[in-house]
C-alpha cells in the first residue's frame, strides 16, 4: 500500500521518492515529494497555509498554460489518478491541498545564475594568483 499523498498519483511503488519538508510554523504546512517512476518524474505538493487553496492552485496552472502557449516553459500540472488537478480535504479544522506538476526539464534561473557566479568567482581568484 502506498503512503498518502503518493497514492493519489501512483498505482504502484515508485522507483524513488524524495521528501522535502518546507513547513515553517503550525499555520504554514508545506511538503514536497519528488517522485520518480519508470516513465516519469513528478513533484507532488502537499500544503495548508494562508496562500494555497484550490482556486489559487487552479489559477497558477492556468497561468502556466498561458506561459507555455507563449513559448515560455513552465512545468505543467499533472492530474491525479481521479483526473483532478487538485485534491482537497479537511483535517482538524484545517484545509489541505495536494497537487502535482512535471519535474522541470530545465535548470532554474537561480541554479544557472549560481553556476555563472561561481565560475566568475573562480576565474577572478585564478587571475589574482
Amino acid at each position: 500500500k502506498l503512503d498518502f499523498p503518493i497514492n493519489l498519483y501512483c498505482r504502484k511503488a515508485p522507483l524513488k521518492v524524495k521528501t522535502i519538508d518546507l513547513c515553517r510554523k503550525k499555520t504554514d504546512f508545506r511538503k514536497v515529494y519528488i517522485v520518480e517512476e519508470e516513465s516519469r518524474k513528478i513533484v507532488i505538493k502537499h500544503s495548508s497555509n494562508a496562500f494555497t487553496d484550490e482556486q489559487a492552485v487552479k489559477g497558477w496552472f492556468r497561468l502556466v498554460q498561458a506561459y507555455n502557449s507563449l513559448g515560455i516553459y513552465c512545468p505543467s500540472a499533472v492530474k491525479n489518478l481521479n483526473g483532478d488537478i487538485v485534491f482537497t480535504y479537511e483535517e482538524d479544522g484545517r484545509k489541505f491541498c495536494v497537487y502535482a506538476e512535471e519535474f522541470a526539464i530545465y535548470k532554474t534561473a537561480e541554479e544557472t545564475g549560481r553556476k555563472k557566479i561561481k565560475n566568475k568567482t573562480i576565474k577572478r581568484k585564478r587571475t589574482k594568483i
